[in-house]
């Protein structure tokens, strides 16, 4: 056996006796945890020593942030649950973002948190903090170890917590006497509780295929809940049997191969509308979905399929609301082959609209062409992250995700910043595909000193940055609804070289000013083997038209009527004042 030297939390002989932290890394080990996510702190430094003894590997952030950040993206990318452990206090703190943004997202992050002694608990200790009050509303189960011996039991729970439909994170406090506690040396651990996924009442089954023999335009939606559930293979095949087209939403981009002649993507709002029969699979009634309006004609028969009950027809009620894994439903969908039969062939759909195409300037450089020189540059299989707003959305509208977890973004909680953090955890769960982030300058500028973390650890990816050296999307908010006449705030500078910031840290980098020099730069980026970032200067008076971020949506928040009623100055509307006082 290793043995450890004489003093505070270590032994002699690891036979001898443990300490609360190796039981914790005791029960990851079993629950299948390979790697934590983590920046250290001495609150959780007997989970380190833990992990070590249990070969657990280490992968730790300059930013407790990306530590979650990177565990919610493993989460996603093996759909299975991932570790984040941090310190206490502003550790914790620092994480509740990655936590909120896994929360929004299924996302079955374990967050493991460190914490003052309970002796000392509201006494004013350094890194003191309400935590499990924090945790708990962006959270499936939070609690706090309280005892040694009760640890194995907890993280059991936890996970379980976690695993359960729909998934979602949790979070374990760890009080430092806790982990410090010694227990005789045995095997503490307990067997993972995997929950089964849950099966369709057959006689949804039967309905949602009767519906459909019926129906003459049918679609499907599948989404994150989707994705999940690991449906890709029955989806293609009932898909196929049924010939019902398919689009994808959130996670559930590359379910179904962008090339596959049922994927559809352009038009979504006009086809969904038009539908007779839509079955809605793992898709939140979100902004992402227009919180679920114009969905099926009048008459149509709208089946929405979740594992979570709690999220059936909300935002609008449906036909038939199924709880059950999205997976299972359509495997029994497919034993009903013989009620819908087979169904006429639908034409193909173009491989994606050409009328936005860029002006080929070489420079500047339209962000649309940038767009197009990168996605037609990466691998079929790469993983693609997608962190910013603008250019996120330009390159998500051209680029066709052809695998299951190809493509990956915040979610619905648009957490900026994720891009360095995701492409770590992307390059560790597939170490031989192409990792790619595109990134806005704003975003990028979030976490950028992952990049050493990536170098250190020997981690490479690619960033390549679309830089209109302006917070893009929120400019052209602020402009559509209070006009151009202050910009403070919306613009960032142009002196910012992020290209030499990656080579000082360790990594490759590249300033990219004419389009002709794009795809060269993007061949040596990945050919370098290191953490890489191109920045790309795009053209500044670009502005991307979209009604998710005009004045006229906005508008209709408060009412409706024209976006330049929010305007001031002389050529501001007479502005009419509602329920004021005359003044005496």
């Amino acid at each position: 056996m290793a043995e450890r030297a004489n003093g505070l939390g270590r032994r002699e002989e690891i036979s001898s006796w443990l300490h609360g932290g190796d039981l914790v890394a005791q029960q990851l080990k079993v629950e299948g945890i390979d790697r934590l996510f983590v920046l250290t702190g001495g609150h959780i430094s007997p989970i380190f020593d833990g992990a070590f003894y249990q070969g657990l590997a280490l992968v730790d952030f300059r930013h407790e942030q990306s530590a979650a950040h990177a565990a919610d993206a493993y989460a996603r990318l093996t759909r299975r649950p991932a570790i984040a452990a941090v310190t206490a206090g502003p550790g914790f703190t620092c994480a509740l973002t990655g936590l909120a943004n896994a929360f929004y997202s299924q996302s079955p992050l374990v967050l493991l948190a460190g914490r003052n002694p309970l002796a000392t608990d509201g006494a004013g200790n350094l890194q003191d903090a309400p935590q499990l009050e924090l945790a708990r509303p962006l959270t499936k189960f939070a609690q706090t170890a309280y005892a040694a011996d009760r640890i194995p039991a907890i993280v059991n729970q936890a996970f379980a917590n976690a695993r359960a439909p729909r998934p979602g994170p949790v979070m374990i406090d760890f009080p430092i006497e806790t982990l410090l506690t010694r227990v005789a040396s045995a095997d503490w651990s307990l067997p993972p509780s995997v929950p089964a996924p849950a099966y369709p009442d057959p006689s949804a089954v039967r309905t949602t295929a009767r519906w459909l023999a019926a129906s003459s335009n049918p679609a499907l939606v599948v989404g994150s809940g989707a994705y999940m559930s690991g449906c890709g293979e029955a989806l293609a095949a009932f898909v196929e049997q049924a010939n019902v087209p398919v689009f994808m939403n959130g996670m559930g981009r590359g379910l179904l191969p962008a090339r596959h002649p049922l994927a559809r993507f352009g038009n979504r709002a006009r086809t969904l509308s038009q539908a007779d029969w839509l079955l809605c699979l793992g898709v939140d009634f979100d902004f992402r979905m227009a919180f679920g309006q114009g969905l099926g004609t009048d008459e149509a028969k709208l089946i929405h399929v979740d594992p979570d009950a709690t999220q059936l027809a909300r935002n609008r009620p449906v036909s038939l609301a199924v709880s059950a894994d999205c997976k299972t439903f359509l495997e029994a969908l497919l034993d009903q082959a013989a009620v819908y039969g087979a169904r006429a062939i639908l034409p193909a759909q173009a491989e994606r609209p050409r009328t936005w195409e860029g002006t080929g300037s070489d420079e500047p450089i339209d962000p649309r062409d940038f767009v197009r020189i990168v996605a037609d540059y990466i691998d079929e299989d790469a993983i693609v992250i997608g962190d910013g707003g603008d250019i996120v959305a330009l390159f998500a509208a051209y680029h066709r995700s052809q695998r299951p977890g190809s493509w990956m973004d915040p979610g619905p909680f648009g957490c900026l910043g994720i891009g360095p953090a995701f492409a770590i955890a992307a390059r560790l769960a597939h170490p031989t595909r192409q990792v790619l982030v595109v990134s806005g300058d704003g975003a990028f500028g979030f976490n950028a000193m992952e990049l050493d973390s990536a170098v250190r650890q020997k981690l490479p990816f690619v960033v390549v940055i679309g830089n209109d050296r302006a917070w893009g999307e929120m400019r052209t908010f602020h402009e559509d609804i209070f006009g151009e006449h202050d910009p403070r705030a919306q613009y960032l500078g142009s002196n910012a070289r992020y290209d030499l910031l990656a080579q000082a840290l360790g990594g490759h980098g590249e300033r990219v000013t004419r389009l002709r020099d794009l795809r060269p730069a993007l061949v040596r980026a990945f050919a370098s083997g290191l953490p890489a970032v191109v920045d790309v200067q795009l053209d500044p008076s670009f502005r991307r038209p979209t009604e998710t971020i005009s004045g006229k949506h906005v508008a209709a928040a408060f009412g409706g009527g024209d976006p330049l009623a929010f305007r001031r100055g002389p050529s501001a509307p007479p502005v009419v004042h509602r329920g004021t006082r005359e003044k005496r």
